[in-house]
């Protein structure tokens, strides 16, 4: 059900328009909407400027110079729309103006002039500026350390706002460098509430106060349909903007900040809704289903299927019996077996005379894959290649001819299969793995390979909340693998700052035959936060389990070192993998018994899920050790990885503490542009995706159409 608010009407911040101020229109506060801005001669300072467009340059405001445009850049805005939309992270009350005899401790505004002001320096050579605050029913001192521009800048004997923490210092209590500002019609930084912003080295939020107060009132082309604002209750996009920056009270800041999070979701899922009919649009070539050969290939396997191993599978032949592309994302944890699903499509595919292409992220996955694939497609008489830059030039030809002559069902592959040189029969399934590994065009240019347009199955071991479902992957049908493999057990988690303990229990593993992950958040020795890195780990280790052949992983290696190094471990010439999260994404290792993660509150509990995957691989027990160098608060965080082995129901807690962008990197998140939307948020989720479901192509402007078309274009760029 929609959250609704009282009022429909968007009254702007008081005194925001000048036909109220000086009573022309003989309006009252509430009765002066976002519609109504700009309508009158003069606005407040200036205000509502009908020169001055959206795209005018930042510079064109008084006060920002080229030092102070550069320092806006950093900040992202550049012209009067990105000042606009440059939204506070937080407000400070003022509001509430008291007469000095009334006031108590705490933050607080008066309202008086400056009777008496002086300087003097500390004994340690700091300034110290004293000013005396009169109001008639009293006075009041106020001190600022260490500004000495203050006594300059201040007007005395002129009424004026002072705001800010009333607390005890120097034997009495006084106003902790507060901020003065004259008396107005429309305060920005005292007697009301007060913005406060994101900001860099050399700018203020005082400073963009400033600058706002230049060109708001701004009036702005609304892009929410007038049928969509009244159904929700959805102030005008003005008066949202302005309530934003300036609000009257919190509730007007609440009910703002919720209108604009519904046009970013709005807009997100209209977008998604145009990209899912373009794809409905689209011609591929329909499979037809041999039921019985594919329960004589599941038969043959050496293990049962889970449950949502077949209903997955029977969803992605479905899909593939249209006459429209499938376009579906495969969800599971490391090692629930979606290699197992997509060789079953790719069986479905073959029996059709047409192929699939595996993309995988790494030479280490395809080399795996393509195992996996060829093992289980073998009964069906399924031919099965390997394509990466480890191919020999006569090798590669001879694959890519048999490849074009229909003599290869399936081919699996890294980046290599994305060369022109690669080209197919009859291609009719593309599967990639780990797909946000994968640039858009890189995607693009496998399935430009095929006549028509191919069925795509995406993989992933990353848990994908319900919201992140809805948004991030909206334009895709999802299937998620939800149980794990019989027999396989949960690996035991443990959160301990105890370095010994830990070393003394992997040694008794060792003993045992079994071989570790340590992962560490830094490659290099570095003095952040005490978090250890690969090389140092990697000595510490060695001084306490000494017999231990230990080797290490990281990032920077070149392909062939990567590979060569997770042969190794894999091929138990090493007891002890040290690396950084690259293993996150790596071959399987069957008798991997343990893994330990250092600076274990560096990662999101997804990721960390996702690194504990790596163990357990077998009917074992595995265990998981998390070393937090952070205090109580990310313990109790990680604590969640102890009490919880669901990866999904991790990631939608992480979401809920986090936020995406923290956990799912500012490359996915950030492509949404979601400035206010908060993915955690799952009523206003729904209510902005009924609303832009409900929404007829008739009823959308051009405005809307243009923002539609952007989010596409960013939705395709991720």
């Amino acid at each position: 059900m929609a959250t609704k608010y009282k009022r429909t009407q968007s009254p702007l911040p008081t005194a925001m328009c000048c036909r109220r101020v000086s009573g022309i229109s003989g309006k009252s506060d509430s009765d002066v909407t976002g519609e109504e801005v700009g309508n009158c001669s003069r606005c407040w300072q200036g205000g509502y400027n009908r020169r001055m467009e959206l795209t005018t340059s930042i510079t064109a405001l008084k006060g920002v110079g080229s030092a102070s445009a550069t320092r806006l850049k950093k900040l992202g805005i550049t012209t009067v729309a990105d000042l606009l939309h440059h939204f506070p992270r937080r407000y400070e009350d003022y509001s509430r103006v008291v007469s000095i005899q009334d006031a108590r401790p705490g933050t607080i505004t008066v309202k008086g002039e400056i009777t008496r002001m002086q300087s003097h320096k500390t004994r340690r050579g700091k300034t110290l500026t004293k000013a005396l605050i009169d109001d008639g029913t009293g006075a009041i001192q106020a001190v600022w350390f260490n500004q000495p521009y203050v006594e300059r800048s201040l007007p005395k004997r002129t009424p004026v706002y002072v705001a800010g923490e009333l607390a005890f210092s120097y034997n009495q209590y006084a106003l902790q460098s507060p901020t003065v500002e004259r008396v107005s019609a429309f305060p920005r930084n005292a007697a009301r509430i007060v913005p406060i912003y994101p900001v860099t080295e050399g700018i203020t939020s005082k400073q963009i106060r400033y600058w706002l107060g230049q060109v708001l009132p701004a009036k702005l082309d609304d892009p929410i349909p007038e049928s969509v604002r009244e159904t929700y209750d959805l102030m005008d996009k003005t008066g949202a903007v302005a309530n934003m920056h300036f609000p009257r009270s919190m509730e007007d800041a609440d009910r703002a900040r919720y209108r604009l999070a519904f046009e970013e979701l709005y807009i997100l899922f209209l977008a998604l809704r145009d990209i899912k009919c373009e794809v409905d649009n689209q011609e591929a070539t329909p499979v037809t289903f041999d039921r019985e050969a594919i329960r004589a290939l599941v038969a043959d396997l050496p293990f049962s299927l889970t449950g949502s191993q077949r209903k997955s599978a029977w969803r992605i032949i479905q899909d593939m019996q249209r006459e429209h592309p499938m376009n579906r994302l495969l969800q599971g944890d490391v090692g629930s077996g979606k290699t197992v699903v997509a060789a079953i499509a790719a069986a479905v595919v073959a029996n059709n005379r047409l192929q699939t292409a595996f993309l995988a992220p790494t030479a280490i996955l395809a080399g795996q894959h393509e195992q996996t694939l060829r093992d289980i497609l073998a009964p069906l008489g399924v031919e099965v290649a390997l394509v990466t830059g480890a191919n020999r030039r006569k090798e590669r030809g001879d694959i890519i001819q048999r490849l074009r002559a229909n003599q290869i069902s399936v081919v699996v592959g890294t980046h290599a299969l994305l060369e022109d040189d690669v080209t197919f029969s009859g291609l009719g399934l593309v599967i990639i793995d780990e797909q946000h590994r994968f640039g858009v065009d890189q995607r693009k240019r496998l399935q430009e390979k095929a006549s028509n347009a191919p069925h795509v199955l995406s993989m992933t071991a990353t848990p994908i909340p319900r919201s992140l479902a809805l948004t991030v992957y909206g334009e895709l049908d999802i299937s998620f693998l939800a149980d794990m493999p019989p027999g396989r057990k949960s690996v035991k988690t443990f959160v301990t700052t105890n370095a010994d303990w830990v070393y003394r229990q992997l040694q008794t593993l060792l003993d045992s035959g079994g071989k570790i992950y340590v992962v560490c958040p830094l490659i290099e020795e570095s003095d952040t936060h005490g978090i250890k890195s690969v090389q140092q780990e990697a000595r510490t280790l060695q001084q306490y389990l000494p017999e231990a052949r230990i080797i290490s992983l990281n990032g920077r290696m070149k392909p062939g070192e990567k590979a060569e190094t997770m042969q190794r471990f894999a091929d138990g010439e090493a007891d002890i993998l040290v690396a950084t999260t690259v293993v996150e994404v790596g071959v399987d290792v069957a008798d991997a018994t343990a893994i330990v993660v250092e600076g274990a509150e560096r990662f999101g509990l997804a990721t960390l899920h996702q690194l504990r995957g790596r163990v357990g691989r077998n009917t074992s027990r595995a265990f998981c050790y998390l070393k937090p160098t952070d205090g109580f608060g990310a313990r109790q965080r990680l604590q969640l990885m102890e009490q919880h082995n669901d990866g999904r129901l991790l990631a939608e807690k992480d979401l809920e503490l986090r936020g995406a962008g923290e956990i799912y990197g500012e490359r996915q998140h950030g492509a949404l542009d979601m400035r206010l939307a908060r993915l955690s948020d799952a009523a206003l989720i729904n209510t902005a995706r009924q609303a832009a479901a409900d929404t007829p192509e008739s009823d959308m402007g051009p405005v809307l159409k243009e923002l539609v078309n952007n989010k596409k274009n960013q939705k395709h760029l991720n």
